[in-house]
């Protein structure tokens, strides 16, 4: 029996000459011609009620690439790009199908849409399997690029089982995965904390520890809206308004890396205490609280979702217990040490004194102590979502993309 192993991903920088940089845009391009012609294929087969496998698709677009497109018959051009692309959108189709037919968990899928540069960017997949990208001495070889220099060494060793190269913020980046072992057992004992998530303290902790969020983008909103306004007045298509996209990506990848950077930190920092058995977080409605538009930027600024995200799979990582507490469980208006329940509690009210008991207390470590402490029948676990299947044939098919889907320019 083989054993059982996690797939990890690190993203990573890198560092390219013009050559290179030249190189991956083409790669890039192929995957994105690749990409729409297989999805005009498929909408094609639809029509004479076919179904074109992504296997089908490939060979398909195999035997008529070089005729339609001469330039991909370079021996600068990995043919890796352009059957990732397909074998991508093979998965776009079948998880737009089961959701169709309601046998996919999640959010429903809509039909794969064709990929343009100004919406996409630049990214593709490199890989050809297991083994056919390597990191050697601080280097990445890449099919038909070569060594190409990594701004870091990479955080995990081993056979690298994929590779995608992207293009934000004026940079070239490689996000590599690798296969580790599998998930220690979850600690029977240890100290349990619960964790308060807010907008004053990203993190308050049962033990008095907080955590505040570096608001990458309150700090840098005048400077965003200043170049907003910039690109509204350049005229398309002209130098400067391309010169002013450039300064504006490179702005906006900077205010996710120093979001990005601090919740690794503080996710990495809490689930490491020696000793620790479990985490106790609330649930919190993300989605109903980003459609309140006095709280929407500054929750998608502090990155709470994110937050909640890194501390679970660390926890499973580091073999801690990860609970959520019931969605409403009152752990922000209960008292911790008599247990009243405040019902005149409002957001304003930042620390407030018990009616019953007296004691007062800073009101985010109140709701960690109370989540920390909170009863096992409050303690809710996840529950799957099922859905049910039927039989649609391909004509409805067709017929249901020809309503759902607008005309739409499929070329690259």
């Amino acid at each position: 029996m083989s054993e059982t192993v996690n797939i990890v991903a690190h993203q990573i920088e890198l560092v390219v000459n013009n050559k290179q940089a030249s190189r991956l845009r083409q790669h890039c391009g192929a995957a994105r011609v690749a990409f729409n012609h297989a999805l005009r294929d498929f909408k094609e087969g639809l029509d004479a009620n076919e179904w074109r496998g992504d296997m089908t698709l490939r060979l398909r677009f195999n035997a008529v690439k070089f005729k339609e497109y001469p330039w991909m018959n370079s021996p600068n051009l990995s043919m890796n790009a352009g059957k990732n692309a397909i074998v991508s959108l093979g998965v776009a189709i079948k998880n737009w199908n089961a959701s169709r037919q309601g046998t996919r968990r999640g959010p429903k899928v809509g039909f794969p849409q064709p990929k343009k540069l100004k919406r996409c960017g630049y990214k593709y997949q490199a890989d050809n399997g297991r083994g056919s990208v390597k990191v050697v001495d601080n280097h990445v070889v890449l099919p038909a690029i070569g060594p190409v220099r990594l701004r870091e060494t990479p955080r995990f060793t081993g056979e690298v089982r994929k590779a995608f190269i992207k293009f934000k913020g004026e940079k070239w980046f490689v996000t590599l995965t690798y296969a580790r072992p599998a998930d220690p057992p979850v600690a029977e004992t240890g100290e349990i904390i619960g964790i308060d998530m807010g907008l004053k303290s990203l993190a308050t902790l049962s033990d008095g520890a907080k955590y505040q969020s570096p608001k990458p983008l309150a700090r840098l909103l005048v400077r965003l809206r200043k170049l907003n306004k910039e690109l509204s007045r350049r005229v398309k298509g002209s130098t400067r308004r391309k010169e002013t996209k450039r300064k504006l990506s490179k702005l906006h990848c900077r205010i996710a890396s120093i979001r990005g950077d601090h919740l690794h930190k503080t996710t990495s920092e809490i689930t490491n205490r020696p000793g620790l058995g479990e985490v106790r977080v609330e649930t919190l409605n993300i989605k109903g609280l980003m459609k309140n538009r006095r709280v929407a930027r500054a929750f998608a600024d502090a990155g709470i979702a994110e937050f909640l995200r890194q501390i679970e799979y660390k926890c499973r990582w580091r073999g801690v217990g990860f609970r959520k507490a019931d969605r409403f469980y009152p752990s922000s208006k209960r008292c911790h040490a008599c247990h009243e329940k405040n019902d005149a509690l409002t957001l304003a009210m930042r620390d407030w004194a018990c009616g019953h008991c007296g004691a007062r207390f800073d009101r985010d470590w109140r709701a960690a102590i109370n989540l920390r402490d909170c009863p096992e029948e409050s303690l809710a676990a996840r529950s799957a979502v099922t859905g049910r299947g039927e039989h649609v044939s391909l004509a409805l098919l067709a017929s249901d993309v020809r309503r759902s889907v607008n005309r739409t320019d499929y070329s690259a």
